[in-house]
């Protein structure tokens, strides 16, 4: 039998009178007439042929194959309000899985404090971080691997939208006894002679692109690069004391 031959309200309204025992009861908690919930009772006796109700002029009572087949109707119903309920957070983005991408030093710092915080006002919402380079996250997005990316700006074509958040000065890491560590801030060319290890080739390149105009004396280029932070942080603490990381 076709699912399509009965409706959820014929099957809306056979559950409503099961729990109230009355027509007019049901039709009171289903905002209608007692006239038209005997009519979709009417209409779904005549699909599934056989009476769901035994009716006399006092009472309305389950018939056996009524009995037998409110178990099924009511799952029916469990399920349709699952789903709207389903639908309902989907609409209002309060059920999901967000796919965020972003670099190492966003990932494990500026994120898990912001997902924290979106959690309490969207707890069905599963947010998920994968780590990109930050040259590859404009093409993360476009390729549909993440829904978003979080990371320096880079030009993007009419498929992206780019939004800025905020923006994120240089920093500069060292140990604590490098004649720079009490420095509140640091000019480009306090680093002319100091030996710098960047994270990442973007670092790389955009430290010198900064002072590309600068006679070729003065200009501040990296002496190693690695891949990720970590990386740069390890290597500090381990012996090149007097190598400063460069981030942003």
């Amino acid at each position: 039998m076709p699912l399509t031959r009965y409706t959820l309200r014929q099957i809306e309204a056979f559950v409503a009178v099961a729990d109230q025992h009355s027509f007019s009861d049901a039709a009171g908690r289903l905002g209608m007439t007692a006239q038209a919930v005997s009519q979709l009772i009417a209409e779904l006796e005549a699909v599934l042929g056989f009476r769901v109700f035994d009716r006399t002029t006092r009472r309305v009572a389950l018939s056996g194959a009524g009995r037998d087949f409110l178990a099924s109707a009511e799952t029916i119903l469990r399920h349709v309000q699952a789903a709207d309920s389903a639908a309902d957070d989907v609409r209002h983005r309060r059920a999901g899985v967000v796919r965020i991408g972003a670099p190492l030093v966003l990932a494990s710092t500026a994120l898990p404090m912001a997902i924290k915080g979106y959690a309490e006002a969207r707890p069905k919402v599963v947010v998920r971080i994968r780590d990109f380079p930050v040259d590859g996250l404009v093409g993360g997005v476009v390729a549909g691997d993440v829904d978003l990316a979080l990371g320096p700006d880079r030009p993007a074509g009419e498929d992206v939208r780019i939004e800025p958040l905020f923006d994120s000065p240089w920093v500069l890491w060292c140990a604590p006894d490098h004649p720079l560590a009490a420095r509140s801030s640091v000019r480009w060319s306090d680093l002319r002679d100091v030996p710098l290890v960047a994270a990442g080739r973007d670092h790389e390149r955009s430290v010198a692109q900064m002072r590309v105009n600068a006679p070729e004396g003065v200009r501040v280029i990296p002496m190693d690069v690695v891949d990720n932070i970590s990386t740069a942080l390890v290597l500090l603490h381990r012996g090149w004391q007097r190598r400063w990381h460069l981030t942003t």
